[in-house]
């Protein structure tokens, strides 16, 4: 993706440096040796477009993407999304592509205090049925 447009003065022992414009309009310096092997094909871009996949529009969960926030987390993007409760949700692109966030905040905490355990196993106790009784919000006999 990069056009070499014309060497600049050498540097660090003797490494000719280059002008270079990038298929999407940028210029950067690049050395011969980076250039000629390969290892520096753009200017950065490239790497920011194979990352960026767009999620516009797509469902994940009780998500809808709306756009990409503006804010970074980690430097990764971020995407600004509406639940179907009608909360703002901003998530990563890993925590909606592998489930890990199917919901906003609010119906993460509602979700946890209305699971419903019954029947499940835990060690030598099984869950019979929820009661009414609760312990720091935890359900007990």
């Amino acid at each position: 993706m990069l056009t070499a447009l014309e060497p600049l003065e050498e540097r660090d022992q003797g490494r000719v440096v280059w002008r270079c414009r990038c298929d999407c309009g940028n210029i950067v310096l690049r050395y011969t040796s980076q250039l000629k092997a390969g290892v520096k094909t753009n200017c950065g871009c490239k790497r920011v477009q194979i990352v960026r996949d767009d999620l516009t529009g797509q469902r994940f969960g009780s998500l809808t993407v709306i756009r990409p926030a503006e804010e970074r987390q980690n430097k990764r993007i971020v995407w600004e999304c509406h639940c179907d409760c009608g909360n703002t949700a901003f998530v990563q692109t890993q925590y909606l592509k592998d489930g890990t966030t199917k919901s906003c905040k609010t119906c993460q905490k509602e979700n946890r205090t209305k699971r419903d355990i019954t029947g499940m196993r835990f060690g030598i106790l099984t869950a019979l049925y929820p009661t009414e009784k609760r312990d720091r919000n935890q359900s007990v006999k």
